[in-house]
């Protein structure tokens, strides 16, 4: 049983392509070989969705996706026992006597990890914007 899930280049190719019947025949046993057992599944064409209409045998599942294609937007198989997450934490556990000791740069703070999403923002110029724009909407408030 392969824990790795096949190609998905065949999502991308024409339906009436032996690539793209070849995908979802890897589809279909990925499927059965995560899954096990069950005889039901969510079915990923472009109708059904996964969720809608409740589940299907590989049976019909197979001639969903040939009729009416998959999804394209369903990249990663987690209906079909692909994990959401594929990434691994290593942890390292430091064997010396400091190891209880609180090292507050262990981990990221916050501020770093705004900084890192959306740019570099200085506290300071936050507080600014904040009064300011509180100072603007009294202002507005005393207009009206």
């Amino acid at each position: 049983m392969s824990s790795t899930p096949p190609s998905k280049e065949w999502m991308d190719a024409d339906t009436l392509l032996a690539e793209y019947f070849q995908g979802v025949a890897s589809f279909l046993k990925f499927t059965k070989d995560k899954l096990g057992g069950d005889d039901w599944y969510y079915c990923p064409c472009t109708k059904c969705l996964n969720y809608h209409k409740g589940k299907k045998t590989l049976k019909v599942i197979s001639e969903h996706l040939i009729c009416n294609g998959i999804d394209n937007s369903y990249r990663t198989w987690f209906n079909h026992g692909e994990p959401l997450c594929k990434t691994t934490i290593n942890v390292r556990v430091s064997s010396s006597s400091s190891a209880n000791v609180h090292n507050e740069n262990a981990f990221p703070k916050m501020e770093d990890l705004f900084n890192d999403t959306f740019g570099r923002i200085h506290l300071d110029d936050l507080d600014e914007c904040l009064i300011e724009s509180i100072q603007q909407n009294d202002t507005l408030a005393r207009e009206d």
